[in-house]
């Protein structure tokens, strides 16, 4: 929350505020290490290829027939592309469910590349970035030089949470519609007259959901 004058209020501010207006809403703070994975990373400075833990997130991109796609990133808190994040790759786990060991693996063999040989690889990544227009201000966005791990039973899962949200929105756009909202969404009366002329009512649409998961290669789990 940024004041006027351009300082950030406190905690205990925010929630003297919410209870003071009421109908807040309560979120458990997702835990760092569940989001945070350790990843190869090369600094240019030292000269040296080694590991990092980095955030991530990973969006599910969904239509009126169910999840359509993945967009992975990766960086600090938050871990969008202007504060200084990037996207990885993401890799199917075929065999098995060990995301863990796969993770795991993967990190030994791109370091036993060394950091001359991958930083020939990362600028290689960095032309095909910008002629695809995956640019920032002057440069290609950063792309991890691990992809993101996941396995086929967690796509059947994502396929269910990815079903939820929409119809969860169906039926949120619904109530919002009868009023059983009004306390939560406030419009003034402009904007709700042109929203109610034409109501989405689940037609064809792309929702883009962020979500803090882990699939088995958070910090807490890889021992380094």
């Amino acid at each position: 929350v940024i004041k006027e004058d351009g300082g950030s209020t406190t905690w205990e501010a925010n929630a003297e505020t919410a209870l003071k207006k009421g109908c807040y809403i309560v979120q458990d703070f997702v835990p760092i290490e569940l989001w945070s994975e350790v990843y190869p990373d090369l600094n240019d400075e030292t000269g040296e290829l080694s590991l990092q833990v980095y955030q991530t997130d990973f969006r599910c991109y969904i239509t009126d027939r169910g999840l359509a796609g993945f967009c992975a990133r990766f960086g600090g808190i938050p871990t969008n592309v202007g504060s200084g994040g990037g996207v990885q790759a993401m890799a199917l786990l075929k065999n098995g469910n060990d995301v863990k060991g796969a993770a795991l693996e993967m990190n030994k063999k791109i370091i036993s590349i060394g950091y001359d040989k991958m930083r020939e690889i990362a600028d290689e990544i960095g032309e095909a970035a910008v002629s695809m227009g995956l640019t920032y201000l002057l440069g290609p966005i950063r792309t991890a030089l691990r992809p993101r791990i996941l396995c086929e039973p967690q796509i059947k899962a994502l396929s269910i949470y990815a079903k939820n949200i929409w119809d969860d929105s169906v039926l949120m756009e619904e109530e919002w519609r009868d009023g059983v909202l009004k306390d939560l969404i406030h419009l003034d009366d402009g904007v709700r007259e042109l929203s109610l002329k034409r109501p989405w009512r689940g037609s064809q649409a792309l929702i883009a959901s962020d979500g803090l998961f882990s699939f088995g290669a958070h910090i807490d789990e890889l021992k380094y």
